[in-house]
């Protein structure tokens, strides 16, 4: 084989080599005959191939095309799938082929087992430096290496609890400045890495809604809305009338119930005269209790921007909004829903808050921030819900599993820092 030929094949291979690190493929929700794929690919007008198996089936291939107004960005559903079935996928087009990539459906147990074991992270306040857009000075945004240790853990679903990117004041105006932004955030190879392990979940908080301490006035909502629905793959929005004016949402994960709820989209802050000051809104709480009443979930698990049990008054914690957190807590109490557990970010540090309603039961706010935003250290500050020993002031996430028969189902938090330690650890069984 002549030098040239050789030198032809080695640059075919490098350029298809680094062509393949171009795309970025999310999984979103995964359920036991379903799938959705989101793919950002670089090359515009190109039409592409999914094509995907398992060990037992040659498979199938969906197409699509690249289209500019889409930002680049597809969302594909794949149905008809196995319960509990690994399946593997590439992408291709004219110019190259991906990797594999692979997931697997949800387990089909129900009246025939007791749930599966899985486990779920959960984390908050993820800061890409980007220096041209950033504010003068020190960087906002650190390591980004906390993404490999939790990709590492292989958890069976990633929930991301808000101010998953930071908008920048020229972001605001349009719905493509706003996806600008998150495809900013999943050019880090890490969190690509992280996106492509597991299905993803996501709320927002005033970071990727608007401006800091944004709420239901900004004028530029539907475009953020917009753009966070194109953007992730939580599967359903809405929660009455055919309502689609916010990102709340339910998706199961098998005994687990999580509710992804909207922080923003009808938040009135206090000392606006003439309005009573709400978070949530009374609409979606309702709907809320509702649903949680109903659900034969083992715990039920409510992602939520703001802290929800910290006694704190102060920042944007829903200690704020002490008339409608009443109301949520005395709904709670009232239908008697157990095994409540918030997952609830913002504030740049971790802590566990913990509460024992009226009628003894127990409710839990995991609170776990930042991912790679500056951390912020005031272990002093005074939450009479805190349990004692879990302030945690540095990068971290919450690394949460489920294990146990139904009658004796538990759950174990593991309080995880950037590289891989644990900070603390809780377990709790299910109430009864």
């Amino acid at each position: 084989m002549s030098i040239k030929s050789i030198l032809i094949i080695f640059l075919s291979v490098f350029t298809l080599q680094c062509a393949s690190q171009s795309e970025i493929v999310m999984l979103g929700h995964v359920g036991q005959r379903n799938a959705e794929i989101w793919v950002h690919w670089p090359n515009e007008g190109e039409n592409v191939s999914l094509h995907y198996s398992n060990q037992n089936w040659n498979g199938g291939v969906i197409s699509f095309s690249v289209l500019k107004e889409n930002h680049l960005s597809n969302k594909i559903i794949l149905s008809s799938l196995q319960p509990n079935t690994t399946y593997t996928f590439f992408l291709k087009s004219k110019s190259f082929q991906t990797k594999i990539y692979e997931f697997t459906t949800q387990e089909l147990w129900q009246w025939r087992k007791d749930a599966p074991n899985f486990s779920v992270v959960f984390g908050s306040c993820t800061y890409v430096n980007d220096t041209e857009f950033d504010r003068p000075g020190k960087a906002y945004g650190q390591s980004d290496s906390i993404f490999n240790v939790i990709s590492e853990l292989h958890p069976n679903a990633m929930i991301w609890g808000g101010d998953n990117i930071y908008l920048r004041e020229g972001d605001f105006e349009t719905q493509a400045n706003m996806e600008a932004r998150y495809l900013k955030a999943r050019q880090v190879p890490s969190i690509q890495k992280l996106l492509s392990t597991c299905p993803q979940y996501a709320v927002w908080d005033d970071h990727d809604f608007g401006p800091n301490d944004s709420h239901s006035s900004f004028q530029y909502k539907k475009e953020s809305l917009a753009a966070f629905k194109e953007m992730w793959g939580n599967s359903n929005y809405g929660f009455s009338n055919n309502e689609t004016n916010c990102i709340t949402g339910k998706v199961t994960l098998n005994d687990v119930d999580l509710y992804l709820l909207d922080n923003r989209s009808f938040r009135i802050p206090p000392g606006t005269i003439g309005l009573t000051p709400q978070m949530l809104g009374k609409e979606q709480i309702n709907w809320l209790i509702q649903d949680l009443k109903s659900s034969k979930a083992s715990f039920k698990l409510v992602a939520v921007g703001s802290q929800v049990l910290s006694s704190v008054a102060d920042f944007e914690n829903y200690a704020n909004y002490d008339e409608e957190r009443e109301y949520l807590l005395k709904e709670i109490t009232e239908n008697k829903i157990k095994n409540v557990i918030f997952l609830t970010g913002d504030r740049h540090f971790a802590e566990l808050s913990q509460m024992t309603l009226a009628n003894n039961v127990r409710v839990l706010d995991i609170t776990s921030s930042p991912l790679t935003s500056k951390p912020y250290s005031n272990s002093k500050e005074i939450n009479t819900t805190r349990v004692e020993g879990t302030f945690v002031g540095e990068q971290n996430f919450a690394y949460i599993t489920f294990s146990g028969t139904a009658k004796e189902r538990t759950i174990d938090i593991n309080l995880i820092n950037k590289t891989g330690k644990s900070c603390w650890k809780k377990s709790y069984s299910i109430e009864k």
